[in-house]
């Protein structure tokens, strides 16, 4: 079964059966929080059809700045 909008309780690997990444992006805003920071990852599916997904990917440190900000185009390959 494919879907872009998971169902409660639904684990990733119950919905799609393999994900290939056809592109990866990552915009560094400024250097990596030291040993023993906390970064908060806020990660989203932004668009999906039958076979294909764009995932955008945000990373903060602990007072919020803006750390990096990544998008993956991936290829969803299920049963």
């Amino acid at each position: 079964m494919r879907r872009c909008s998971g169902r409660a309780g639904a684990r990733a690997a119950d919905l799609v059966e393999d994900v290939d990444a056809v592109e990866l992006t990552a915009h560094l805003a400024r250097p990596a929080p030291g040993p023993g920071a906390w970064v908060r990852v806020d990660q989203r599916t932004v668009w999906c059809d039958a076979d294909v997904a764009i995932d955008d990917v945000e990373l903060r440190a602990e007072d919020g700045a803006l750390v990096a900000r990544g998008r993956q185009t991936r290829r969803l390959v299920g049963p």
